[in-house]
């Protein structure tokens, strides 16, 4: 019996939850979760260094469309990565045809294309690819947060699994990740519940249930029942990255042709031509 209690309380420590803090740890949890901007579940984005906006001028609501990183060193587009050395005729097919075949499946909502745009990538390019996109399109820009804090790094058994998840090609990163979190879950039913109720739903309900209710079904069993710091970080990397501090600002037309780099793109005083 003493080994048994022993065995469980170094169990609870390993998962970062000693002396009571395990109901503490999980509330950090939902709450970095809380803040994700919740796009997709097939992410795996690595978003590079974000422009900075203040919280007032921000959006955290998020709505399901097309989804574009513009990185300092490649494309990103639908979860693809493609080089930087894309001409005309690779812009139309790869951006203009599939967005307005989305736009040919809406009755009258504008189509959201939300673009994750490193401030070190080429102005250029960002313009050329909003240019594939005519008045049907509501252009977002994916921002950090100014004067928040980064989420401290993941224990080092923890980044491995998830650097080998991020490592592998995009078909095979929800397999891999639904292994993981079904590990980190454990036995505990709430949290088996919900993982079997997202099935049938779309990406954007799928986070909006993670978002939700997920912090609650894991409080219900514990930090011996579920490995809480594998399970956030898995799911912080499926809810499109580990920064929480982000939401999205307006991509707005006549900035964007007015700003001579990305740096400067949602400053106050860019002027529109």
């Amino acid at each position: 019996m003493i080994r048994a209690v022993a065995i469980a309380a170094l169990f609870a420590t390993a998962l970062g939850c000693k002396n009571g803090s395990c109901e503490k740890r999980i509330a950090t949890m939902g709450e970095r979760l809380a803040l994700t901007d919740g796009w997709s579940l097939n992410a795996g984005y690595d978003v590079g260094e974000l422009i900075e906006v203040e919280r007032s001028r921000a959006n955290f609501a998020s709505e399901p469309g097309m989804r574009i990183g513009v990185r300092h060193d490649g494309l990103v587009i639908e979860g693809r990565r493609y080089s930087l050395d894309l001409d005309d005729a690779d812009l139309v097919r790869l951006v203009k045809v599939p967005a307005e075949r989305m736009l040919d499946m809406r009755d009258s909502a504008a189509v959201v294309v939300l673009f994750t745009i490193d401030r070190r990538a080429p102005i250029e390019l960002v313009r050329r690819i909003a240019g594939q996109l005519g008045p049907g399109f509501d252009l977002r820009s994916l921002v950090r947060i100014a004067g928040t804090l980064d989420i401290p790094p993941p224990p080092e058994r923890v980044r491995k699994v998830s650097e080998a998840i991020r490592a592998d090609d995009l078909a095979q990163r929800a397999v891999l990740a639904a292994r993981e979190i079904e590990k980190a879950i454990g036995t505990c039913k709430p949290a088996m519940q919900i993982f079997a109720k997202m099935a049938s739903f779309d990406p954007v309900a799928k986070a909006s249930l993670v978002r939700n209710e997920l912090p609650a079904a894991v409080q219900s069993c514990g930090c011996k029942t579920v490995d809480v710091p594998m399970l956030e970080e898995l799911l912080l990397s499926l809810l499109n990255g580990r920064d929480p501090a982000t939401g999205w600002v307006p991509l707005d037309r006549g900035k964007l042709a007015a700003a001579n780099n990305t740096a400067e793109l949602h400053r106050r005083d860019t002027p529109a031509p």
